[in-house]
């Protein structure tokens, strides 16, 4: 970009130099964020590898949220038997009453 300067006039010339400048020292700005950024997303991936590895417990991991199935409604179908446990008869009883509320 400077053999540039060569062919122009004088009274642009300097013009040219000044906004040279200006955007050399942008594009130094943008490398250094560049390099800051790039560093930071180092950093983020760094911490996200600890919910994605095979030893992270299924509390930890996180899932995508998913749609909720419109099928129908949860549970056993219906006229499935049932398999509960028959209720029996108390031993005794106990009367309590609360001494404090």
């Amino acid at each position: 970009m400077n053999n540039l300067g060569e062919y122009l006039c004088e009274n642009c010339r300097p013009y040219f130099e000044q906004l040279n400048r200006f955007y050399e020292d942008k594009i130094k700005e943008f490398e250094e964020r560049i390099i800051e950024l790039e560093r930071e997303n180092k950093e983020i991936k760094k911490r996200l590898l600890a919910y994605e590895n095979a030893h992270t417990p299924p509390s930890k991991q996180r899932f995508p949220v998913r749609e909720k199935s419109s099928s129908g409604k949860k549970g056993r179908p219906e006229g499935y038997p049932g398999s509960t446990r028959k209720f029996r008869k108390p031993d005794r009883t106990i009367n309590l009453t609360a001494k404090k509320c």
